[in-house]
């Protein structure tokens, strides 16, 4: 009789651990259904053998990490680029304060030299 209570105990927590990869399955696929624009849905089925479903489970952890590892290049690649576009415009920035004070001076220079021009003229008459 205890023997008994032990084999159905021991079924039981077989059977919750395969519902909990079954659950954790079905996770992953709408986490990769999300992160791509694939539309192709398969359910779980409940009377799999315990085998399907570790290798179900198993190739959605590989497919997960696949994606992970692609986005992550993703980021990296584009972390270089904003870092070169942040370059490129710190560099422009300094060009264009050259460029406003190389006109400041342009136009102070001919302000004066105008006004130099004017009281010459004035002193003139």
């Amino acid at each position: 009789d205890n023997q008994i209570s032990h084999i159905m105990l021991f079924e039981l927590v077989i059977d919750r651990h395969v519902l909990m990869l079954q659950c954790f399955t079905r996770f992953l696929e709408q986490m990769l259904l999300s992160s791509s624009e694939t539309t192709s849905y398969k359910t779980v089925g409940a009377a799999m053998s315990i085998g399907l479903v570790v290798k179900k489970f198993w190739n959605k952890m590989v497919q997960m990490s696949t994606v992970l590892g692609q986005m992550q290049t993703e980021n990296k690649n584009q972390a270089r680029s904003i870092g070169k576009l942040e370059e490129a415009l710190d560099k422009v920035t300094e060009e264009l304060v050259h460029v406003r004070d190389e006109h400041a001076r342009c136009a102070d220079s001919r302000l004066s030299s105008a006004s130099s021009v004017l009281g010459t003229d004035r002193g003139s008459r």
